[in-house]
């Protein structure tokens, strides 16, 4: 009795497996990413918030493309589409480097899923710590 009991509790914890254990997915930057939101921080003093998640028709949105290439695309309020930033793209351990009109900027990944990215970029201007937070989802 005492072994079936046992190789019950084995089968048991075995088959089970915790909620908050990770997919051991693979989550690919490739795609359409509508931009909802920018948080814009000074000295890690949030400054500024621009929200873009309520932009149903024509949203902003930077697109990743397979063979390493990118646009970023805005639109005006008359949905006038205007590319604003195009290049290449390497994404590698959470960093994405980026290369516009031979300028090369690295970025910080700090959330991807299969529904929602955030980018980090941090950098310096003129002594202060400037930190800008965008939030995009997945179209």
């Amino acid at each position: 009795m005492k072994k079936i009991i046992t190789f019950s509790l084995i089968l048991i914890l075995f088959s089970c497996t915790p909620e908050n254990e990770p997919d051991n997915q693979i989550v690919s930057i490739i795609g359409k990413w509508k931009l909802l939101k920018i948080d814009y921080y000074e000295n890690n003093l949030l400054i500024e918030t621009e929200i873009y998640e309520h932009i149903t028709q024509c949203p902003n949105y930077v697109e990743f493309n397979s063979d390493n290439t990118f646009q970023s695309i805005y639109f005006y309020d008359n949905c006038e589409m205007e590319i604003e930033d195009e290049g290449a793209y390497n994404f590698s351990n959470s960093i994405l480097f980026t290369t516009t009109n031979n300028i090369n900027e690295q970025l910080n990944v700090t959330t991807l899923t299969n529904n929602e990215m955030q980018i980090t970029e941090t950098y310096n201007e003129s002594g202060v710590l400037i930190k800008e937070i965008s939030i995009f989802s997945k179209l």
